[in-house]
């Protein structure tokens, strides 16, 4: 019983060392997307191999939409509609290419209706990583693919015809067509369930304990409660 309530215990304390994790990870977060916004292949030279540390940072850039290389990302709802996620390579100055998620389109729109201007545009935009493919995630089959599960740089990199940067935009310029819609800026005030899993974690190592102190006084009562009187 003590070991079970020092596993209980344990897990407890585990819950609320990921809950401060994800809180620094908010303030991190908050921080980068609160500053100015850069110039994207500066601050992808500047990162190096740490590129994952400029996500949510804001940038900009220019280049040229391939529309060519285009894709979707399914299961994307939006106020209780299912839609997709456009994804289109920004061709750069260099000949690499940023993927720039344009923002959401309902699945039943023809998709040509939200097709990408032609000519060099700037992007403004915030800064995200590459999403692998999780364990259990289902799994998007290397070459070309149009519909994917999720904005995977390792997948994509094997269908577009460009070198890619090793991070995506979230584009927030303002949009000259009715779609795609953009997506909203993200927020940094999800802390998750950790707290409610600790609570659990800690009330099952004090029912635990509770039960057992009541198990063994009914054992004790039993065992030594006088005999009756012989008459």
């Amino acid at each position: 019983m003590l070991a079970l309530v020092l596993v209980l215990v344990n897990l407890g304390f585990w819950q609320m060392r990921r809950l401060a994790e994800k809180r620094l990870d908010n303030q991190v977060g908050m921080a980068r997307n609160a500053a100015d916004p850069l110039d994207l292949e500066s601050m992808v030279a500047g990162a190096g191999s740490e590129v994952d540390t400029l996500e949510f940072r804001r940038a900009v850039t220019r280049g040229e939409w391939d529309a060519d290389y285009e894709v979707y990302v399914r299961s994307q709802v939006r106020e209780g509609r299912s839609g997709l996620w456009v994804i289109t390579p920004l061709v750069l100055a260099d000949g690499r290419a940023v993927m720039v998620n344009r923002g959401w389109i309902p699945v039943e729109l023809d998709r040509r209706a939200a097709g990408p201007p032609a000519g060099e545009v700037e992007v403004t935009g915030v800064v995200r990583a590459s999403r692998p493919r999780s364990t259990l995630g289902p799994e998007d089959r290397p070459g070309a693919e149009d519909t994917i599960a999720r904005v995977d740089l390792s997948v994509l990199d094997g269908y577009v015809p460009h070198p890619l940067l090793g991070v995506y935009l979230e584009e927030s310029s303002a949009n000259p067509s009715d779609w795609p819609l953009r997506l909203a800026r993200p927020t940094f005030d999800d802390e998750g369930s950790h707290l409610v899993y600790a609570v659990q974690w800690f009330s099952f190592a004090l029912v635990a304990l509770v039960g057992y102190g009541a198990m063994i006084r009914a054992t004790a009562h039993r065992r030594y409660r006088p005999a009756a009187p012989v008459e």
